[in-house]
């Protein structure tokens, strides 16, 4: 439960290091909540044709997706920054994601990358029992 809580308790923090399991939890609880919300709110409006809208959704159902996305934005860079520390890279390669198609790709690989199972640049090892509890809390605090 805590992996899933973390990104939303540190949603603008990009210092420090995040698991892998912490980002892919994170997508994965996002990507949900949208599915969610574009079938039950959007369900309708693809019953009745003549609702209109951008892909058949209701104007309603555009609206909390966009307010939806505003919500996830910062906390998705933030963890994703974090799990490229994690992996010892650069967070400022989050921005190869704005590169069309292949960005994406990029990214994923970057995402999927063996954490560094020691101390870098960016941190304390999340995953490490013996890092002290002041190291940590500072990373997260």
């Amino acid at each position: 439960m805590e992996l899933l809580l973390r990104p939303w308790r540190h949603y603008a923090d990009f210092q420090g290091r995040s698991r892998r399991s912490e980002y892919w939890l994170f997508v994965l609880q996002t990507t949900v909540v949208a599915f969610v919300v574009v079938f039950f709110i959007g369900f309708g409006s693809f019953l009745d044709p003549s609702s209109g809208g951008l892909l058949g959704l209701s104007a309603g159902a555009l609206a909390l997706l966009g307010l939806f996305w505003l919500a996830t934005v910062i906390p998705g860079l933030a963890v994703g920054v974090r799990r490229l520390h994690d992996a010892g890279l650069s967070g400022w390669l989050m921005l190869i994601g704005f590169i069309p198609y292949l960005g994406g790709l990029i990214l994923l690989v970057l995402t999927l990358l063996p954490p560094n199972n020691s101390t870098n640049a960016y941190g304390p090892d999340p995953r490490d029992p013996s890092a002290s509890m002041d190291e940590l809390s500072r990373t997260f605090s």
